[in-house]
């Protein structure tokens, strides 16, 4: 998965004429239906234009290409835009349940391998929570609403929630691999013990002179 927020500061080329129209500032996505809205760039004049998803040829690694300089319009102009674009002073948008439950405030978003639509999405839960269980990350389902305060997911979404990193989970992982360490030693000892045992007990040999010695013997005197 592809985090629209790498896309910031990518080039926009016209493939048309090869010619560069300016920087991407934002990738516009609509969660409730998973789709990419558009891209708002920032033109070398710094004016911000914006080009329709169904305008752009690939949102690219290193750039971002469009059919040509036809493509751009006005923000405002491009359907859904002017409703899930974020603004620069807005709170993050709020993440709730329809069943009344506050989630976090929406975090990253991440479009599928074609870089198409959208695959997923963060709940920032808060720092401790964080920190401890990693990111939460929410898959797209059915039945989102992506409004202009908040984004409302279904209260069954809740049990899909995925985990990312977290000292929690490095914590257990990190017992795990230290127990299973554990065993295997004990069983390469209990193996080794096990041969020792099995092992016939080698018997001592006595030369002459130390039989001549040996406590309970009599030596003749010659």
């Amino acid at each position: 998965m592809a985090d629209v927020a790498h896309l910031t500061g990518l080039e926009v080329i016209a493939v048309q004429d090869g010619r560069r129209l300016g920087a991407v500032s934002e990738c516009v996505v609509q969660l409730s239906s998973g789709r990419v809205l558009g891209i708002v760039l920032r033109t070398p004049g710094g004016e911000d234009r914006a080009v329709a998803r169904d305008s752009i040829m690939a949102l690219g690694p290193d750039v971002v290409t469009i059919r040509s300089a036809e493509c751009l319009s006005a923000p405002e102009d491009i359907e859904g835009l002017p409703e899930c674009r974020p603004s620069a002073a807005a709170a993050p948008l709020l993440v709730i349940t329809d069943g009344g439950r506050r989630l976090g405030v929406l975090g990253g978003v991440y479009l599928d391998d074609t870089r198409a639509r959208v695959a997923a999405f963060e709940v920032d839960m808060g720092a401790w929570e964080g920190l401890a269980d990693g990111e939460a990350v929410l898959p797209l389902c059915e039945g989102i609403v992506h409004g202009r305060d908040a984004v409302v997911v279904p209260e069954s979404a809740v049990a899909t929630i995925q985990r990312k990193g977290g000292v929690g989970s490095r914590v257990v992982a990190g017992a795990s691999t230290a127990l299973s360490a554990a065993r295997a030693a004990g069983s390469a000892i209990g193996a080794w013990v096990g041969r020792l045992r099995r092992a016939p007990t080698p018997q001592a040999s006595v030369s002459p002179a130390d039989e001549a010695v040996s406590p309970g013997r009599r030596v003749p005197i010659q």
